[in-house]
């Protein structure tokens, strides 16, 4: 279905035209999500060139151009996703953690300190009424 939308109109930056382009270091229409955390982490000054990124989950939505992105930055990337075996272990060496999976509270006391952690994905707490 996303074929049928023009790749100058795809917003989103999902069609496949797009995701190639992106994939080729010439990004014309980018994936909102990943372009907003790239655009967030240029706020903390952050040099991210030869960092470690650790992106949880890999979705063609989010996880997947988020590391095309995190590449183009300059970053040394790691994807993971539900078959990943020791996901601890890759979380520590992350020095930027893009989470993008719905889980709360899927890492506590695993992050190093100094890491910057993003978390992009949907999460709904219950709570009592």
């Amino acid at each position: 279905m996303i074929e049928a939308i023009l790749p100058h109109k795809d917003v989103d930056g999902f069609h496949p035209y797009n995701v190639g382009r992106l994939s080729q270091r010439i990004p014309t229409l980018r994936p909102c999500t990943p372009y907003g955390v790239m655009k967030l982490l240029e706020t903390t000054g952050v040099d991210l060139y030869g960092q470690h990124a650790v992106i949880v989950g890999a979705s063609n939505i989010v996880g997947r151009p988020m590391a095309l992105e995190l590449l183009l930055g300059g970053c040394t990337v790691t994807v993971t996703h539900r078959f990943t075996k020791d996901l601890e272990h890759h979380v520590r060496q992350a020095d930027i953690l893009v989470v993008a999976v719905a889980s709360l509270n899927l890492f506590p006391g695993v992050v190093k300190d100094g890491a910057i952690v993003i978390d992009v994905g949907i999460n709904v707490e219950q709570t009592a009424n």
